[in-house]
């Protein structure tokens, strides 16, 4: 089945009124590439080991030539107009002489808004990895981490609090099997009662914690609840109306409820419990998502991960902040931060910077502006994490950016255009019947198609994740440099 992207053709004009700049050729298109996943966000470190696992020559560790490059590793934006990232991007690496280190924000995110001041997770839907490309190859100098200059005004404020955030999703039913509507963990008049335990300590006292839930329920003919606690202390009750059950209403009802909450102390856990009462035989709901966004001491949970904080309580134009960050305690104690202890500014995940610290052993400071948002981590070389090796690891070379712009090889770059009439994309199971279509179309009616694999799409233009928007953003670059047919007519390419 094909269709015409003559109907997009307006659409796109409109929205950019021109071409948007694309690279010539893609990275991949030569050298040796391996690839390796995250589940979350952390720092990861790459060492001998890994690469030689990759099949890359690790002896001696190549500082001065390994390479890594990938996207935010976030779901694309839907929006056509809205700028993306073309090709991958060089991420950059903190280097030893047997290892390097980066950052990796997971596949999911956490996006702010500056009108609420509350955060929204989005989790990732197609993917629960994001993949990185390691290679060895390059003509610049590769990319480092480099440290930001050291803010030498005096601080306007002090911060010693940040804000944390904890999400819960886990997508197991569409309830419509169409759509992208998930739900989560049920509840039934067997198993009406669920209970989730929530790392929390260091707590702000008196300063409120925001809690969002989504909640679905369905009950024929009759209203069903929820009741929502933390620590015992009721937080919501919701009401939802019940469906008939009828072809043209609602399969069933949902809510999203945002609530501060006011706690003075809570040890060092949360205990978020939900309960759903129903009358009707055969009720069933079922748990969206949850989140929480508390402030908390700038203090590390413990001494062997990571610590990740933010400041959205402190966002001031023109001013500049001194952090001061808590060693963190064991059994009432201070346990010293390592003197390897470094921080690094994130609030660019694709171009993180090191900060100038002044460190002892039991309190990290740093100064910062605080005109917008940022994020930080603090850790040390053995709190990184190991990233995910693949059964497929191996990346073959490939360039659909050369392809568009007419690029025949490495020695032979085009003239910045295609002649395709159309594009054949496919799994790459079916990649032998669709160059056997191709070469049809080609005899029978004289038409040029690219056979292009979805795999292609998505490390091109997803770094991996099989995202349909990485394929949408890869038929607008073909379009956008296919050839203009005689007379301003339109383009060359026609059918996909």
């Amino acid at each position: 089945m094909a269709f015409s992207i003559g109907f997009l053709t307006c659409l796109w004009q409109d929205l950019h009124g021109q071409q948007r700049p694309y690279a010539p050729n893609s990275v991949l298109a030569t050298g040796q590439w391996a690839k390796i996943g995250v589940t979350q966000e952390g720092i990861y470190k790459i060492d001998a080991t890994l690469l030689a696992a990759l099949g890359i020559n690790a002896n001696p560790f190549p500082s001065n030539t390994i390479r890594l490059y990938g996207l935010s590793g976030a779901m694309l934006s839907e929006k056509i107009d809205q700028f993306y990232t073309d090709d991958l991007v060089e991420i950059p690496i903190e280097t030893a002489s047997n290892y390097g280190m980066f950052y990796a924000p997971g596949p999911h995110q956490w996006t702010y808004d500056s009108t609420t001041k509350r955060f929204n997770f989005i989790k990732n839907l197609y993917s629960d990895t994001a993949w990185y490309f390691i290679t060895l190859t390059g003509n610049a100098a590769p990319k480092r981490l480099l440290t930001q200059a050291a803010e030498t005004r005096p601080a306007n404020s002090i911060i010693n609090e940040y804000t944390s955030l904890y999400a819960h999703e886990i997508p197991r039913l569409n309830l419509l099997s169409s759509g992208k509507s998930w739900v989560g963990e049920n509840f039934t008049a067997i198993n009406p009662t669920r209970t989730f335990s929530i790392p929390w300590s260091n707590l702000i006292s008196n300063s409120p914690l925001q809690l969002y839930t989504h909640l679905t329920s369905r009950s024929l003919g009759p209203s069903a609840h929820f009741m929502v606690s933390l620590n015992d202390q009721v937080s919501q009750t919701i009401s939802l109306s019940g469906v008939t059950g009828g072809l043209l209403d609602e399969y069933a009802r949902e809510a999203q409820t945002h609530t501060p909450i006011a706690f003075s102390s809570i040890g060092n856990a949360i205990a978020l419990k939900i309960q759903y009462t129903a009358t009707a035989n055969g009720a069933e709901a079922w748990l969206n998502r949850f989140s929480l966004q508390g402030q908390r001491r700038l203090m590390p949970d413990n001494a062997t991960s990571g610590f990740y904080f933010r400041n959205s309580g402190f966002i001031h134009p023109d001013s500049v902040a001194e952090y001061r960050i808590t060693a963190p305690l064991n059994n009432g104690a201070p346990v010293p931060f390592p003197i390897d202890t470094r921080i690094w500014n994130i609030s660019s995940p694709l171009n993180p910077e090191q900060m100038v610290i002044s460190a002892s052993a039991n309190e990290i400071r740093f100064k910062a502006t605080v005109e917008s948002l940022k994020t930080y981590v603090l850790f040390n070389p053995t709190q990184a994490l190991t990233p995910i090796i693949p059964s497929n690891a191996t990346v073959p070379n490939q360039n659909l950016h050369g392809l568009a712009f007419g690029s025949t090889g490495p020695n032979n770059p085009g003239t910045g255009n295609h002649a395709f009439n159309g594009l054949i994309i496919v799994h790459p199971s079916l990649l032998s019947a669709a160059n056997r279509l191709a070469a049809f179309h080609q005899t029978q009616y004289g038409y040029s198609d690219a056979v292009i694999t979805t795999t292609q799409f998505y490390n091109e233009f997803g770094a991996g994740i099989p995202d349909p928007a990485a394929i949408r953003n890869g038929i607008k670059l073909f379009y956008d440099r296919s050839k203009p047919l005689a007379g301003n007519a339109g383009k060359t390419l026609q059918y996909v």
